[in-house]
């Protein structure tokens, strides 16, 4: 038991005397930096910031050319409405429309060609088949009631 504790004493002194030695020995003055390492690898983007307050208004653009006719007409029927279907270029499209004058004569145009034609019933509406010979591409029918009635709708003619 004696030799146990001697030898814990010689462990627990050679233990603090290496702690102070440690100690001491760090007191001393820094040295000079070492040279820098490498660059490391790329880290992940961050969140995006917040969005910033919108900017000033731009000017107003210039005015839009009318194609109405006289408005008072146009006011009378100002509610009228225009579906075409797609057609291939010398196929068929058709064509509806609704809020025309009674009786009211309507041409349907698109591309500066006139593609149709119809009278409307007696509630304004009109349907109509018509051939379009136009080529490929997006346009806009329009079709323009003899008492000023007018409305738009888009025309797709594509190929198979």
């Amino acid at each position: 038991m004696r030799k146990l504790f001697k030898i814990q004493g010689i462990t627990t002194a050679l233990v603090f005397s290496a702690i102070m030695f440690a100690l001491v020995a760090c007191e001393g003055s820094a040295g000079p930096a070492g040279p820098a390492g490498p660059a490391g690898a790329a880290g992940a983007d961050g969140a995006a910031g917040v969005q910033g307050p919108a900017g000033p208004a731009g000017p107003a653009g210039p005015a839009g050319e009318s194609d109405h006719h006289d408005e008072e007409e146009h006011e009378e029927h100002s509610d009228a409405v225009l579906s075409v279907s797609p057609a291939e270029s010398g196929g068929t499209s058709s064509m509806y429309g609704a809020g025309f004058g009674p009786g009211e004569t309507v041409s349907i145009t698109a591309g500066g060609r006139i593609i149709g034609g119809a009278t409307a019933n007696d509630d304004g509406a009109f349907a109509a088949d018509a051939t379009v010979t136009l080529s490929d591409g997006m346009y806009t029918a329009t079709a323009i009631g003899s008492d000023g009635s007018e409305a738009i709708a888009p025309l797709l003619i594509a190929s198979k």
